[in-house]
């Protein structure tokens, strides 16, 4: 006796999957703001760029005047033996001293220092905008990648179905000997194909699952659908001028270079002399004598020039003038490979939307034969190794389809990324 088999999913059903969504869901942006709490890579780049802002606050500070107030106060005894009349007395020598200088000239090694500074914190700044643009990255592909898990199991889930009751099927029309056994065998290692495949859909599904909490510090409990992304707006050759000058690599590979040369300038100054303008107030009392007293104040000029060093400085300067011919290489590294990244970027977010449309029609077409060939093996115009064709058929292009739409929300993020958007693309709001 022939059962017939309900079919578990209809194309329709199968197209309304991918556009379903839940009210109460956590979206990409909920995410991507769940990550920024949590991430250490983002808050170890923000204490380095608040790190380099003190350090140029600690070399604008250098070029200002400094005052260091020195005191002493103590309690004894001195016995100078009837020198200058003084016997044993007991005294309570104390001294009080204000010192202020402020520097006049220094060669420019404070001027350098402070461009230095500054091209430092510009550098850990760049630093942070790559570390958030990465991190909006990480997130989209761990979110993806979940949503991608999911739609996958519950694939092979709905495949492990199918094929466990077309072989429970084919058992019994073997038995009245309705199908050849080599049918019923095909049946019977289709079931056991895809449970593997549901075993490792599920497996996957765990280990994406991980890996989101582990980026965004929460459990990936009830997803949103992936948004889409906005298609490009310009030409590649406009993306290409705008990711070289806002790509935070060569952003940071320009200011490595202003830092080295400014490194350069400090050690020139070395050569030159320095001088400060001081200004001294003191006080002493009952020292060098018992009853000593000393009241004074001075203003003038103080200078130092090194004259012999052995030529330590020259080996500074020297290896400054390396430095900087070691960022000036690393500046040009840094925008052959950001052309680089874009143009492989570009085409690669061109192509997934290629993949997407393609998958798209595939499954619209692999669902309709599914269903076609489905009724042909059940009217026995067809052999059944058809239908379990045409059902693994399905369930790759249902998988393809998921995976296309992923690709497209990840290399349009990516493209992005290069450039140091944050916010990939105006999906969701860039921290800058």
């Amino acid at each position: 006796m022939r059962i017939p088999v309900r079919r578990s999913l209809a194309v329709a059903a199968i197209l309304t999957t991918f556009a379903a969504g839940s009210a109460s869901a956590m979206d990409l942006a909920q995410a991507l703001a769940a990550a920024r709490t949590h991430s250490p890579v983002t808050a170890m780049a923000e204490a380095e760029a608040d790190a380099a802002l003190a350090r140029q606050r600690r070399a604008r500070a250098a070029q200002g005047p400094s005052a260091a107030l020195n005191g002493m106060i103590a309690d004894g005894r001195s016995d100078l033996g009837g020198f200058f009349g003084f016997g044993r007395e007991d005294i309570t020598p104390s001294s009080l001293s204000l010192e202020v200088v402020q520097p006049l000239f220094t060669g420019g090694a404070l001027s350098a220092g402070l461009a230095g500074a500054q091209a430092d914190r510009r550098r850990a700044e760049a630093g942070l905008r790559r570390a958030q643009a990465d991190l909006t990255l990480s997130v989209v592909q761990a979110y993806a990648r979940v949503q991608v898990a999911e739609q996958m199991t519950a694939t092979a889930r709905r495949l492990a179905a199918l094929m466990a009751e077309i072989a429970r099927q084919s058992g019994e029309r073997f038995e009245a000997g309705e199908i050849a056994r080599s049918d019923y065998a095909q049946a019977t290692a289709r079931r056991a194909q895809a449970l593997a495949e549901r075993a490792a859909a599920e497996a996957e599904l765990e280990t994406a699952r991980a890996e989101f909490i582990r980026i965004v510090g929460q459990a990936p409990i009830d997803l949103a659908p992936l948004p889409v992304p906005p298609a490009p707006a310009e030409t590649f050759d406009d993306f290409l001028v705008r990711a070289i000058a806002e790509s935070p690599e060569v952003r940071a590979a320009e200011q490595a270079e202003a830092a080295a040369v400014a490194g350069l300038r400090a050690a020139r100054a070395a050569f030159g002399p320095t001088v400060a303008l001081s200004a001294q107030a003191s006080q002493v009392r009952d020292q060098f004598l018992p009853g000593y007293s000393n009241d004074e104040w001075r203003v003038g000029v103080q200078g130092r020039w090194v004259l012999f060093d052995s030529g330590s400085t020259s080996a500074s300067v020297a290896e400054r003038a390396a430095g900087v011919r070691a960022a000036e290489a690393g500046l040009r590294g840094a925008r052959d490979a950001v052309e680089a990244q874009a143009l492989s970027a570009w085409h690669a977010a061109h192509a997934a939307r290629l993949r997407q449309a393609a998958a798209q029609a595939a499954l619209e077409a692999e669902g309709l034969s599914a269903a076609s060939v489905a009724d042909e093996v059940a009217a026995g115009q067809r052999p059944l190794v058809d239908r379990l064709d045409a059902e693994t058929r399905l369930a790759d292009a249902e998988r393809a389809r998921s995976q296309a739409d992923a690709a497209v929300l990840v290399m349009a993020c990516r493209l992005r990324a290069i450039a140091g958007d944050a916010g990939c693309g105006g999906v969701f709001a860039d921290p800058a």
